[in-house]
């Protein structure tokens, strides 16, 4: 399975790329890092499934867009994806298929690194919850 992150902060795009190469350097070189929503956009394309990590909030000229807005392009474009928000303050809807805690003030996201790294061939939303109990069932 292919895997998207998108985070508009380099910072937490660095520490989970870090995270994740601490654990599975051979992974941390398959994930697509970005901070461009148009670069998710392309590579779901294709409507293989793939995984896509998406934060809150993008800033783009001349106005912003939301990770919920993102889900819902996205599975428009290829129902195939699990899309999950990593945010401190992650808003849903019938688009998102979870939220990953992220913690406030760090770039040592753990826990997101451990779900990348681990085997995500037919992952399916309750494969993923099962694997990580960490990650809270979210209510539309």
């Amino acid at each position: 399975m292919r895997i998207v992150v998108v985070q508009r902060h380099k910072g937490d795009l660095e520490g989970i790329r870090r995270c994740l190469a601490e654990i599975s350097p051979e992974r941390a070189k398959e994930v697509i890092f970005t901070s461009k929503p148009m670069e998710v956009m392309k590579a779901v394309a294709d409507r293989e499934p793939v995984l896509v990590v998406s934060g809150q909030y993008f800033e783009l000229e001349p106005s912003s867009v939301h990770g919920t807005d993102l889900a819902r392009l996205v599975k428009l474009m290829n129902p195939r994806v699990l899309f999950y928000i990593f945010s401190t303050v992650p808003l849903t809807n019938q688009f998102v298929d979870g939220v990953i805690p992220k913690e406030v003030g760090t770039h040592e996201h753990r826990l997101l690194a451990r779900i990348l790294a681990s085997n995500l061939n037919g992952a399916t939303v309750g494969s993923i919850r099962a694997a990580f109990p960490e990650i809270p069932e979210i209510w539309i």
